[in-house]
């Protein structure tokens, strides 16, 4: 199909405009490199549905609009099959009710690229793309924008695995993951990839659920929004942040990366969460006892909560370990480097560094209540200020610390101050 061919207004349970099923010989490929493919309905792929161990090739200036799907797939659907989308083509104003506002493929490899644009499409899972069921998508060019989801306004990964490697994922909506929605899938960013200018209640940039896995190599999430919590969001999932930036995000509780229900991260490398705010742990907020965050390399830097943790809050029996890396230029009313309190662990050993934090009270690390500890292994803490004592450690209303190791030096009011008053501890989130 192509030039000034056009499929409008037709309607089927499965490929509105087109259908096709796998060949005796299953090698059967159809090519759209032009004309358009506008207001189709179906209950599978309401431009067109693609079953069977198909391959479907769209490119050119191939236009998908106005498509409409009652279970996914507004433009596209693909099952057991090959999907390339590139050139100039164009998905907009589609809709699923369910699954893939734009495209639904399942147990496909799927490949976008070049200048391709999903935009303006609606679904109540995935409005650009659904990606599900053991499929392999790879994102290497185009844009993803201007989509709306009550999850995943961009991206939905089901299951299987993702790779973004110059993607651009701008100025979508959800109420969970307003870029990317992660459920069993692992997703590898790198390289030119852009997820920026999103916005959700909780993920703004990219939300991984218990069995999902990020991890950042490259790119940039920054300028993403969320009323709630976290630009990525870990709920019990797993993220590696080896390289990239995360930068300039706000929300309420995490700017930069929230943790709970046992999240794991590890920072290395290059990674830098830098310019992110919030009210609660500017930079990152962890939560739940069985929830680990280990620094490794990295930096968490110029980050600033309007409460508590301008670097790092931790809360309800998280587990913080710094290693290496730096935890520098953040800033906070209390614990302008690290805010812990209700049974949160942290220790800190090796090359780390807490350096140049401000707060009022506890500049560079600030220890609430009887069941919070800090162990002090090795490292430095150094030149961090604050208004009242305790420039680098803070510590009050029973909680813990002990220093085995490491250096808490240069610090202004002083170095270490124990804060013995029976009075009212500093305010909590109630989250």
């Amino acid at each position: 199909m192509d030039g000034n061919a056009a499929i409008r207004g037709n309607q089927a349970e499965r490929g509105g405009g087109l259908y096709g099923s796998e060949s005796p010989e299953g090698d059967g490929k159809f090519i759209i490199t032009g004309g358009s493919i506008d207001a189709n309905l179906a209950e599978l792929g309401g431009g067109i549905c693609i079953v069977g161990g198909e391959e479907l090739s769209v490119g050119g200036a191939a236009v998908f609009s106005g498509n409409s799907a009652k279970r996914g797939g507004g433009g596209i659907y693909i099952s057991k099959g090959n999907l390339t989308v590139g050139g100039n083509a164009v998905f907009q104003k589609n809709n699923s009710d369910e699954l893939g506002g734009a495209i639904n493929a399942s147990s496909t490899k799927f490949v976008f690229r070049e200048n391709a644009l999903i935009t303006d499409n609606t679904a109540k899972y995935g409005s650009g793309i659904y990606s599900g069921v053991s499929s392999n998508l790879i994102i290497e060019g185009g844009t993803i924008t201007g989509n709306r989801a009550a999850e995943a306004g961009a991206v939905y990964l089901g299951s299987g695995n993702a790779e973004f490697i110059a993607a651009l994922i701008s100025d979508n909506t959800a109420k969970y993951g307003g870029g990317v929605y992660i459920e069993m899938a692992q997703l590898s960013m790198r390289d030119s990839t852009r997820i920026t200018g999103n916005s959700a209640s909780w993920g703004s940039g990219v939300y991984v659920k218990e069995k999902g896995n990020f991890v950042l190599e490259g790119g940039t999430i920054t300028g993403n929004k969320a009323v709630q919590s976290g630009s990525i969001f870990l709920y019990g999932g797993k993220a590696e942040l080896n390289g990239g930036l995360v930068s300039d995000n706000t929300a309420e509780y995490g700017g930069g990366v929230y943790m709970n229900r046992g999240a794991q991260l590890t920072m290395r490398d290059s990674v830098q969460i830098t310019g992110n705010s919030a009210e609660w742990g500017g930079g990152v907020y962890i939560v739940h006892q069985e929830s680990n965050l280990v620094l490794e390399g990295g930096n968490i830097s110029n980050n600033k909560a309007h409460r508590s943790g301008g670097g790092i809050y931790g809360d309800h029996g998280g587990n913080l370990e710094l290693i290496s890396g730096l935890i520098g230029d953040n800033t906070a009313e209390y614990g302008g480097g690290v805010f812990i309190t209700r049974g949160v662990q942290f220790t800190m050993r090796d090359s780390a560094r807490i350096t140049g934090n401000s707060a009022i009270w506890g500049g560079g690390v600030n220890i609430n209540r009887q069941e919070s500890s800090f162990v002090l292994e090795g490292g430095t803490i150094s030149n961090n200020t604050a208004k009242q004592p305790g420039g680098g450690v803070r510590y009050q209303f029973a909680g813990t610390f002990i220093q085995n190791g490491g250096t808490v030096q240069g610090n202004s009011q002083d170095d270490i101050f124990e804060n013995l008053q029976s009075s009212a501890p500093p305010p909590e989130d109630q989250n």
